[in-house]
């Protein structure tokens, strides 16, 4: 093997411990939801009673009234709103 191939694999190497090192950071917590603006359906899936601003990880969301809120939004309403 030449230096330069030893030199590359070591570089590669190393860049990679940093991206998973990153990668591994904790999430923020998310703010509370609002509770009082969901319903659970005759499916058992939160329903937005009216429209309603949520925060998510890349900023607020709008939820309309009588939507079906996604499944990361259901799984975060479950834990917080039972």
């Amino acid at each position: 093997m030449s230096r330069k191939t030893i030199a590359l694999g070591a570089l590669l190497a190393v860049g990679s411990a940093f991206t998973a090192t990153a990668q591994q950071r904790p999430q923020e917590p998310q703010p509370d939801l609002p509770c009082d603006a969901f319903r659970k359906n005759d499916d058992g899936e939160w329903v937005a009673k009216r429209t309603v601003m949520v925060p998510a990880p890349f900023g607020m969301v709008e939820i309309k009234a009588d939507q079906v809120v996604e499944e990361d939004l259901q799984e975060r309403l479950d834990a917080q709103c039972k």
